[in-house]
């Protein structure tokens, strides 16, 4: 046997038993696997490393960080998107009160209306005291229906605003003539 052989053995059986060896060290420990993959990542072989378990969780651990960040900014969105949600609930439960209290003080006045005008039916016929009658009822009559249409003006605004046209002026507006006003006109 000539040196060359021997050495050629020798050689074969470092090389077979350190493959080995490192198979299972790839095997059996994470650093080995990782510090061998760090070797042949600097091969210009892509598509060697491409399906490696290194590269699936690198890229899974970038999809996690990515996915953290992601969920942070939802969470910071919400908190916003909450905090917003409150003072909408807060600003619709204020608008409703002040509907609600003008549609209360509407039906009042038109109470009063209704019976304002029945009460002073019988008065009216009544010759020239009749007069002062009707012009004390459509005296109130506008005077109340003023208001009517302010608190409508109110919940016309809170509930179309891009339309808010207030009419209460062509009410209040109104000017109820006078007693001898009226007389003069009929000649009394």
């Amino acid at each position: 046997m000539s040196i060359m052989k021997v050495t050629r053995k020798i050689f074969f059986i470092i090389i077979v038993v350190s493959l080995l060896g490192l198979n299972v060290a790839t095997l059996v420990s994470a650093t080995a696997y990782n510090a061998l993959y760090g070797l042949l990542s600097h091969l210009p072989i892509p598509s060697l490393l491409n399906n490696s378990i290194a590269t699936k969780h690198q890229t899974l651990k970038h999809k996690n960080t990515k996915l953290i960040k992601e969920n942070k900014e939802i969470k910071k969105d919400n908190k916003l998107l909450k905090n917003i949600t409150r003072g909408f609930i807060a600003n619709n439960q204020q608008k409703a009160k002040i509907i609600k209290t003008a549609i209360k003080r509407m039906r009042i006045r038109t109470a009063k209306i209704a019976t304002s005008n029945f009460v002073s039916i019988p008065f009216e016929s009544i010759p020239i005291l009749g007069i002062d009658t009707i012009v004390a009822a459509a005296g109130t009559e506008i005077y109340l229906s003023c208001k009517n249409m302010k608190d409508l003006d109110k919940i016309n605004n809170i509930t179309n605003p891009s339309n808010a046209d207030n009419q209460s002026d062509k009410v209040c507006g109104l000017q109820v003539p006078t007693v001898d006003e009226i007389k003069n006109k009929i000649g009394l």
